[in-house]
């Protein structure tokens, strides 16, 4: 295959942890992708591409809509995930970046590899997802890509459905991105935010999903080109 070397691509997550954070971005930065990270007031700058500090955090899913907003210029694809995602390795980005635009006729699509089984549901969300310049600008009418309503949970899952509502979600079972979970054997162990987390947004989230689900995801319709 021919590689385009035009497409702009960048993984961006949030950490609580610069220093497996810097790690784990090394990864995808020797994979070919440029890197992009939020971190905590008073956290010491790390070798990314693009570094960010946000006081109050907001929560995993705002926070990165502000993130890609940021980054809405610079990149074509934005691929998401956390300190703990690591990119396939089979392929470099620019490699994959030229088979999303190809499926989808440009960048009006997100796609989610689910070749990582090693944790069960993966392919019932968008959790390290390739999300396209177009469907960023014009998801949920111009606010995407997430919905801005969740804080920690579940906006993966809205994500999944809606972009399969739209027409425009391709699941990829040959590209994996490993996620190093602490509930995995030899993950991490589970740090005192995500027992945080899951203490105190995870039934606010799941009610929120679940209303939203209901009513057709109100809002969720792409602006108009």
């Amino acid at each position: 295959m021919s590689l385009s070397t035009d497409l702009k691509i960048v993984y961006a997550i949030p950490s609580a942890n610069p220093g497996r954070a810097e790690k784990t971005l090394a990864r995808w930065g020797a994979m070919g992708y440029d890197t992009a990270v939020v971190l905590d007031p008073g956290m010491p700058s790390i070798a990314v591409s693009h570094c960010r500090w946000q006081d109050p955090y907001p929560g995993y899913f705002p926070c990165m809509n502000v993130l890609s907003w940021e980054l809405r210029d610079q990149y074509d694809i934005i691929v998401f995930g956390g300190d703990d995602m690591y990119p396939d390795q089979t392929k470099m980005a620019q490699e994959i970046g030229q088979e999303f635009v190809e499926h989808f006729g440009g960048t009006l699509g997100v796609m989610q590899p689910i070749g990582d089984t090693g944790i069960p549901g993966v392919d019932t969300i968008c959790g390290s997802p390739w999300v396209g310049k177009e469907y960023l600008l014009r998801s949920y009418q111009g606010k995407g890509p997430w919905h801005h309503g969740y804080r920690a949970y579940y906006g993966d899952q809205e994500m999944k459905d809606v972009a399969e509502k739209l027409g425009l979600l391709w699941q990829r079972k040959d590209i994996a991105q490993y996620h190093h979970h602490f509930s995995r054997a030899g993950g991490p162990p589970k740090e005192r935010y995500q027992q945080h987390n899951e203490n105190n947004h995870w039934n606010p989230d799941q009610m929120r999903f679940f209303a939203r689900k209901r009513e057709g995801y109100p809002d969720h319709e792409l602006l108009r080109s």
